[in-house]
């Protein structure tokens, strides 16, 4: 009884749900797979239209948190390569950085479709030593515009509010 009643209010506190979307987003995005998903479709059920914009900021901003982390830290690996792998790693970096464009692209479709996986394209972006900044911008946007579908899906079905 006491269980359900906490799970009762965490529903009736949308701040809360917020709160748990943002620390959920931050930890989930340091691992290879994310349990955000589910969450926002949780929660999306449960909070009115209006917090539907603040949760999609919000777990976009603590998904990011967490991806530069892990892009910044794969920046290291680079070091740890022997010579000849490292002289290839920047070699490709260097092709990437002419080509702007398909970079900006291939985070985007990443971070949106999950395919190629975003985690691996983070730590392959880091390892690459490419822009951080371009980074954040392509990526951010990617996972605004997925988590933005996802907590729509649930108020698009009939008989929905």
């Amino acid at each position: 009884m006491r269980d359900a009643l906490a799970q009762a209010a965490l529903l009736q506190s949308p701040l809360l749900l917020c709160a748990l979307t943002v620390v959920i987003a931050g930890a989930g995005s340091a691992l290879p797979f994310s349990p955000i998903e589910p969450l926002l479709l949780a929660i999306a059920t449960a909070v009115p239209g209006p917090y539907l914009l603040p949760l999609v900021v919000l777990a976009t901003l603590g998904h990011m948190a967490a991806k530069a982390l892990v892009c910044v830290a794969s920046r290291q690996a680079g070091r740890a390569l022997p010579a000849r792998t490292r002289a290839a790693v920047e070699r490709a970096g260097a092709l990437l950085t002419r080509r702007r464009g398909a970079r900006f692209l291939t985070l985007l479709v990443s971070a949106v479709a999950g395919v190629p996986p975003l985690y691996a394209i983070t730590v392959a972006y880091g390892a690459l030593r490419l822009p951080l900044r371009d980074y954040l911008i392509a990526v951010s946007i990617g996972r605004a515009l997925r988590f933005g579908a996802l907590v729509l899906i649930p108020h698009l079905a009939p008989g929905t509010r």
